[in-house]
């Protein structure tokens, strides 16, 4: 009968301890050329962790949750790629993965909650929910942008208005003063880039013209289709904008379609800016001028839950949390105005 690979034979065979070797295992720091030589142990012993076993022994699963609000499924054209960074910086700290897609106003609280060890939540969740999760689990919950209101759970704050003003001064130096904003007013996220849009044109001396704000109100479907119908309500109302500040990628493809029904030409007769630098922003012809994070967000919120999970007091932790930046990502949908003659 074939010997069972232990622990205690990749340590004898990688030179270190088996307390080097279950660190390294399970994600903690240490040398690259350690982990490098305790990954060849691994691999050429063809060694594998007995996951049920080491849970009943640490009391953990290591399994991370991923909670996405369901109604971020259609209509947030980043969802796709920030789940695939989050699996794959998990895979890095030996962490697997558990994904659930789940109505806020569901009867039902989300299954994986009994079964992690740490929770990324992706989109809107009511104090409802973190009454649950605050009152039956003690695992500690991470997202981005809107605060946590339990004690075992953080946010990376994002300065917003530095990414809209860099958009805002990118617009002014390429001759347009006339800029309209497309956004909606749905959530407090959305209300902050409106009022960060109206700050950066008055702190360059521009006050905004409320007919240049699109609010998308009385107006249904998804996204996409809101961009389209605000698109043309708003030129309407002021044809001579040189300029559109979207509040969302997805919106700003909805109103490239309703420039090109116009017989717009992007950017020749009016100049695109949105929000998300996703995919389609990049891959878009002619590509989105586009606002997002000057560094990937995921790793930091992956690297935070981590330690979360293993420090008890994590007020440290929280009052410690960098807000992240925001840049601006220049492609070919922004150009100069046009000299009115």
């Amino acid at each position: 009968m074939k010997k069972k690979i232990t622990i205690r034979d990749v340590a004898r065979h990688a030179g270190t301890s088996v307390g080097t070797v279950s660190n390294v295992l399970n994600g903690l720091r240490c040398s690259p050329k350690l982990r490098e030589r305790i990954n060849r142990s691994v691999s050429e012993l063809k060694y594998t962790q007995n996951m049920y076993a080491k849970a009943v022994r640490s009391s953990r699963t290591n399994c991370i949750g991923i909670l996405i609000d369901k109604r971020s499924e259609t209509n947030t054209p980043w969802i796709q790629s920030l789940v695939l960074d989050i699996i794959q910086t998990l895979s890095n700290y030996k962490y697997r993965n558990m994904i659930e897609y789940w109505d806020p106003c569901s009867q039902f609280q989300p299954q994986l909650l009994s079964n992690v060890d740490g929770l990324i939540i992706i989109g809107n969740f009511n104090d409802d929910f973190f009454h649950i999760v605050e009152n039956n689990y003690s695992f500690p919950v991470i997202t981005y942008w809107n605060a946590i209101p339990i004690k075992r759970g953080a946010s990376v704050p994002v300065n917003i208005n530095n990414g809209i003003r860099k958009a805002v001064e990118h617009l002014l130096l390429l001759g347009h003063s006339k800029i309209a904003y497309l956004g909606g007013t749905n959530n407090s996220v959305n209300c902050d880039k409106i009022n960060a849009f109206i700050s950066a044109m008055k702190r360059y001396g521009h006050e905004v013209d409320e007919n240049c704000m699109e609010h998308f109100e009385n107006v249904s479907g998804s996204l996409s289709e809101i961009g389209y119908q605000g698109t043309l309500r708003l030129l309407k109302k002021m044809p001579d904008v040189t300029a559109l500040l979207y509040g969302s990628d997805c919106y700003a493809m909805g109103g490239m379609g309703a420039l090109a029904s116009l017989r717009l030409k992007i950017p020749d007769d009016i100049s695109v800016i949105s929000f998300d630098n996703s995919y389609w922003a990049e891959n878009t012809r002619p590509g989105i001028t586009s606002i997002g994070f000057q560094i990937p967000l995921i790793p930091v919120l992956v690297e935070l839950l981590i330690k979360m999970i293993d420090e008890p007091d994590i007020d440290n932790l929280k009052n410690n949390i960098v807000p992240a930046e925001l840049d601006i990502f220049i492609r070919q949908s922004t150009e100069h105005a046009k000299q009115l003659t």
